[in-house]
């Protein structure tokens, strides 16, 4: 049975939709519990890859950009800064729901860093900060 030949006494037997495509009827199969299943665990994977981790805290050294910073972290959530007498001096903040991560800039460079977790049970930080 070809593609074009498909009818709907097909369909029914066969427990498919059709589509129209191109002129052509085309069987495209019915979502199953199975599919809604799969497709939602995809979306919690994806919604799990946060870049506040402890890993990507320690790869923030100092002396970086705020660029390469970016690149580590994205964009932050909150960013802050000034100038005076050619000094510029600033903070950018990264938050999710558990980690909270603070980068303190001067001249557009890392001088100091802050993660935060925010735990039910506990809350910790861990500083690194310029001696």
């Amino acid at each position: 049975m070809t593609l074009a030949s498909i009818t709907a006494g097909d369909v029914a037997r066969e427990g498919r939709a059709t589509t129209l495509y191109g002129g052509h009827r085309m069987a495209v199969a019915k979502p199953t519990v199975i599919h809604l299943i799969v497709a939602t665990l995809l979306l919690c994977l994806a919604a799990c890859g946060s870049r506040l981790t402890q890993e990507n805290f320690e790869k923030v050294r100092e002396g970086m950009s705020q660029q390469e910073v970016r690149e580590i972290l994205g964009q932050p959530a909150d960013a802050s800064g000034a100038s005076f007498l050619g000094l510029s001096s600033g903070e950018a903040v990264w938050k999710d729901e558990k980690t909270t991560i603070t980068v303190h800039f001067l001249n557009d460079r890392v001088v100091s860093k802050q993660m935060s977790q925010n735990d039910k049970r506990e809350n910790t930080q861990k500083d690194e900060k310029r001696s």
